[in-house]
């Protein structure tokens, strides 16, 4: 019977919540779990597939709760998920190929941009009285009194079929899917806002990047599969003061954060404008240092003579012609100063 309940009637109801809502669930339920499977020194856990999600769902819930509880945990999961979770649909207008629109609006999510006007506790309206039977008889038998339903959060009664609610530790650790676009998506998840306040919050940020980012013609000089541009463009920026904001993402990512983060009154078209001849600079001198190979037709003798001077100055051919020439030019066409008598 044990047995049969966790795995049947449990796990059947367990199924009604989609990817995204045990996702949340699994951040917010089993950060034990999860922290004892990840290494030591760890910034961020990655979620595991959906299948040992449900397991750790099944397991946590059989260990901490009997059968009466478990029942109205679920009914709480349910309603806790259908308010904060926003439909798929209605996420739509992100732009999934557009990386750094994506990577902006995540970090400016984990910075709480979207929650800073919210104010605990959010509120779980019950409209299904029949489908969270089990979550409406324990709310009659504790009436107007806090729920423990779980050490984690505390539930108060607010109304008929209403009842708000407060975490009492916050989520300790970051998740991530180690995908940039999931990653947005289950950090709005775990905003504590009803779905349509959250949205239109998350509106309204997107609506942000389209006016303050960085005009494409202005950064395309970079190239994201250069790293010795970008550890230049570190460099530049270090010289400075600057350090561009770490998001555990790339470091180019992480520059065209800081450039698009940067105030609306800031010279920002000047500043990426010096930004770009000065890595020009970088470029010309770069090519003035390489060397090119040239055909140099030379007698016998000649030949015999440079290879003996090669021998007792212990440089390659190349190399002492170099000297030759640089020597013989020094001499003959700059004066003491090194100013060119010609």
């Amino acid at each position: 019977m044990e047995r049969s309940f966790w795995e049947n009637e449990f796990g059947s109801r367990l199924e009604q919540l989609n990817e995204r809502a045990m996702n949340v669930l699994y951040c917010r339920f089993c950060t034990f779990h999860q922290a004892a499977n990840t290494p030591a020194g760890a910034t961020k856990y990655v979620l595991p597939d959906i299948a040992t999600i449900k397991e750790e769902l099944i397991k946590i819930t059989q260990i901490e709760y009997a059968h009466d509880k478990a029942e109205v945990l679920l009914d709480f999961f349910l309603l806790y998920t259908n308010t904060i979770i926003q439909n798929n649909q209605n996420l739509d207008f992100i732009d999934k190929k557009d990386i750094p629109r994506i990577h902006w609006l995540l970090n400016q999510i984990k910075t709480g941009c979207l929650d800073q006007q919210n104010s605990y506790p959010i509120n779980l309206f019950n409209s299904n009285l029949n489908e969270h039977a089990s979550f409406v008889q324990y709310l009659d038998n504790n009436q107007n009194q806090p729920l423990n339903i779980t050490p984690l959060i505390t539930l108060m009664p607010v109304s008929l079929g209403m009842l708000s609610f407060t975490w009492n530790q916050p989520l300790q650790h970051e998740f991530t899917h180690n995908n940039l676009y999931k990653d947005l998506i289950l950090n709005l998840d775990l905003v504590e806002l009803d779905a349509s306040a959250k949205l239109n919050r998350l509106v309204q940020l997107n609506q942000n990047y389209d006016q303050f980012k960085t005009p494409h013609k202005q950064i395309d000089w970079l190239d994201l599969k250069n790293e010795k541009q970008i550890e230049w463009a570190y460099g530049y920026l270090a010289k400075k003061n600057i350090q561009p904001f770490a998001t555990n993402s790339t470091r180019f990512l992480d520059l065209i954060y800081y450039f698009n983060c940067l105030p609306t009154d800031y010279p920002r078209q000047q500043f990426l404008g010096k930004m770009q001849k000065a890595w020009e600079q970088v470029k010309f001198r770069a090519a003035g240092k390489t060397k090119k190979s040239y055909h140099l037709p030379l007698t016998k003798d000649c030949k015999k003579k440079l290879n003996k001077l090669s021998e007792l100055m212990n440089k390659n051919e190349n190399e002492v012609l170099e000297i030759l020439i640089n020597e013989r030019y020094e001499l003959d066409f700059l004066d003491e100063k090194g100013r060119s008598k010609y």
